[in-house]
């Protein structure tokens, strides 16, 4: 966060963002221009600011006049710029500062958090308890004695009141981790980022931040110092002396610096999820408005938690219209400052704070014709991505292991693992896990079978089952070339990658990599569905660009394509009230680092891998027609993985279906007992949507009497509780049925 004059936070998924704020080049160069050939008048120099006393002890400010409380004058220029940290002592007093202008940003504040939550606020796992020290601190001590005017606690010190806002809140945090976070960004207009240590560095893992600075915060969420950081010019030259730093950061020895940056337009929510900063920006050939030029700065502050010792990034943002600086006569210092971005020890400062503001590649831009100095998504220029070439090391660009090899790997007798993602109580939830490395693509005995299947389904339907729009090359791309370093990793003696050339020793077919389309391949060497997702940054959603699917049921890749997550998920029980907005946030935090899993399910009469719309398995009456019997039902498991692509940050969906008998439920302990209650006791609308409600009439009483058999047998116990499996998406001694039948297989 601390890049030496600016806090752009850029990493592999903030580029997108970056445009928004600061001046193109030609604007930048007008600017100098402007500011060197008009007579500036110069004016008495603002106060330093005070260092205090470098004690833990809060200073009162007793009857604090707000109302006439100037704001800070901060000019901090370089003519040469040189990446540092340029940081200073401070005092736990100037932890929070309050000026004229505070009743007002509070309530812009409260309309952003309103409105655009899942941006300006959020938290990861080992968040709560920094974020409830911090809470507990600045309500029940900081505040109330420092500002005595303005904050005071009121019955018996249970509750905290903002006399100037008229608001008040509970001293005690909110259990609810994200309120808490609401409660302190409507009560301070500094933003507040928490970061834990750990073996790797310091990690974000809370924050508040309604003034972000051409960069999503959301987006940084779980990201440690290094990563953050890891496309800022020059951060080589600091990142390791920052952990350091941070790691010896005492309690109560806060430190302070200064930043700043030009934008031209007034927004303080500058970033893409505000609409109306794209309407300011500017392009290279058009004329600055020094008008509508602002210099942004930024005083921060870093401070140690005593508890959790969290560290605690603050920053408290102040906009100046160019203007202002004129009548200080501080235009040549100004404007030498700019020139110097290019200066110094890292000139791609210049490209960093202002080229890239008109660089990043728009959604349907093929980065094949890119100017090479353009980004991607990801944050990463187009002419680092060519350079990387044909097949970079991906496991080391996702930080996701190639999985082990399986040597003595036989087909013929592999059978697909016997997932059973029963949950109880059952709820419309994400119910994802964490992807298992060694499985994100799975083969087994019918692989051959299916992959012709599949080519077959392909050549009835064409573009409803496989389609690639325009800005998806990429990530297609990127997305063949991970899955072939997947397949020759675990499966080494069927699958090889010679130079260029992919040879499927299963299928006994060679493919020459330049002269094929990613998704053709995928269609004839795997037998699983992808869906590319990338980010609209017209609306900041993830849209459906690119993919092949061969298995789905009452929908197809023809409907569904171009669509946006809620228009993909439309028909889904309870998604707009209870998974829409969990969805968007998942997919906008979501690292390459962490990929996950989670199994969709439901039982089928027969195994119909692709059911489209207008099918006529879809109007079937199953539950009148009598020829339908128990071995005619199936129970079908799509096994989903969910990752981030590391070169163009697109997040890749695939899935597979797996099919099977009802009556493999039977000898599984508990399973029978957890899917009869499920399929019993489950919301109506759900049970629809999964076909099993016209099921009922067979599927309650086989799956009963498997019930009683494992009671008899003692394989489970009358009157068990039923809940969610430890083993889930398991069941106990799942390993040793799988082994025992793949043997038997392997015999028969």
């Amino acid at each position: 966060m601390l890049d030496g004059t600016t806090i752009q936070l850029r990493s592999a998924w903030s580029v997108d963002f970056v445009k928004l704020s600061v001046l193109a080049v030609a604007a930048l160069s007008l600017l100098i221009a402007y500011a060197k050939t008009h007579t500036w008048k110069r004016s008495t120099p603002a106060a330093p600011l005070s260092s205090g006393e470098k004690s833990p002890v809060i200073e009162s400010l007793g009857q604090f006049e707000w109302q006439s409380a100037e704001r800070r004058k901060m000019r901090v220029f370089r003519p040469i710029y040189n990446i540092s940290m340029g940081i200073k002592a401070d005092t736990p007093s100037e932890l929070i500062t309050i000026d004229k202008g505070y009743l007002e940003r509070i309530k812009h504040r409260q309309h952003l958090i309103q409105n655009f939550a899942d941006t300006v606020l959020g938290y990861v796992p080992g968040g709560e308890e920094p974020v409830r020290e911090l809470y507990r601190y600045l309500l029940s001590e900081y505040l109330p004695v420092r500002f005595p005017g303005i904050f005071q606690l009121e019955n018996n010190g249970a509750v905290f009141k903002n006399v100037v806002a008229g608001t008040s809140f509970p001293v005690l945090p909110p259990l609810d981790t994200e309120a808490a976070l609401r409660n302190l960004g409507e009560i301070v207009e500094e933003e507040l980022f928490l970061l834990l240590p750990t073996p790797e560095g310091h990690r974000l893992v809370a924050y508040v931040c309604c003034f972000p600075s051409s960069f999503d915060p959301a987006e940084k969420l779980g990201k440690l110092l290094k990563d953050i950081h890891a496309t800022v010019p020059g951060y080589d030259k600091i990142g390791p002396s920052m952990e350091r730093y941070f790691a010896k950061l005492a309690v109560g020895k806060p430190v302070k610096r200064a930043n700043w940056s030009v934008q031209t337009h007034a927004e303080l929510f500058a970033c893409q999820a505000n609409p109306r900063v794209k309407e300011h920006e500017e392009s290279p050939d058009q004329e600055v408005n020094m008008d509508t030029t602002f210099l942004r700065s930024e005083l921060q502050t870093l401070s140690r938690l005593p508890e959790t010792q969290a560290i605690l990034f603050s920053f408290k943002t102040y906009l100046y219209n160019v203007a202002e600086i004129k009548e200080e006569g501080q235009g040549t210092e100004f404007a030498e400052a700019v020139e110097g971005l290019r200066q110094g020890n890292v000139p791609d400062m210049w490209y960093y704070k202002a080229e890239v503001s008109k660089s990043v590649l728009e959604m349907d831009a093929d980065y094949r014709r890119a100017d090479p100095k353009s980004f991607v998504f990801s944050g990463i220029r187009v002419g680092e991505v060519l350079a990387l070439g044909d097949f970079p090391n991906y496991a080391e660009l996702s930080e996701v292991p190639l999985p082990e090899p399986l040597e003595d790997f036989d087909i013929t007798s592999t059978l697909p693992r016997p997932y059973r993602p029963f949950r109880w109580p059952y709820h419309q939830t994400m119910a994802i896990q964490k992807m298992e490395p060694d499985y994100w693509i799975e083969l087994e005995s019918t692989y051959l079978d299916m992959v012709q299947h599949r080519m077959d389904i392909y050549a009835e339907y064409g573009k409803d089952v496989l389609r690639a729009l325009p800005g998806s090359e990429l990530a297609c791309k990127e997305l063949m070339e991970m899955v072939i370093q997947f397949l020759c990793a675990r499966y080494p003696r069927q699958f090889s990658l010679e130079g260029k050339s992919f040879v499927n020793g299963l299928r006994g077919k060679t493919y020459e990599l330049d002269d094929t389309d990613p998704l053709m391949f995928l269609l004839e060497n795997v037998p699983e569905d992808f869906a590319v997702m990338l980010r609209d940054p017209e609306t900041g959603s993830y849209r459906f660009r690119a993919g092949v699917i061969c298995a789905s049921t009452g929908w197809s890749l023809g409907t569904k394509i171009g669509l946006g997550l809620p228009g993909i998920h439309g028909p889904v029980p309870d998604y707009k009230e209870k998974m829409e907005m969990s969805m968007d946030r998942f997919f906008t935090k979501m690292p390459t680092n962490k990929p996950v899993q989670r199994g969709a399910w439901g039982f089928e009469v027969g195994q119909h891998l692709f059911v489209p719309p207008g099918h006529a398995e879809l109007s079937r009456d199953v539950a009148n027609d009598p020829s339908v019997r128990a071995d005619d039902v199936f129970f079908r498991v799509d096994w989903q993985s969910l990752r981030r692509l590391p070169l163009s940050g697109a997040i890749v969906f695939n899935f597979k279906a797996f099919f099977y008998p009802l009556a493999e439920l039977r000898d599984e302990p508990y399973v029978p007992s957890l899917a009869l209650k499920v399929v019993s006791d489950s919301k109506g609308n759900l049970l629809r949507y999964k076909k099993t409600a016209p099921l009922a009439h067979i599927l309650h009483p086989v799956l009963a009497e498997f019930e009683r058999h494992q009671i008899e047998t003692g394989m489970m116990e009358e009157g068990w509780e039923h809940r969610t499996l430890e083993e889930n998406p398991f069941f106990p001694g799942w390993r040793e049925k799988w082994v025992r039948q793949q043997r038997e297989k392997g015999a028969a």
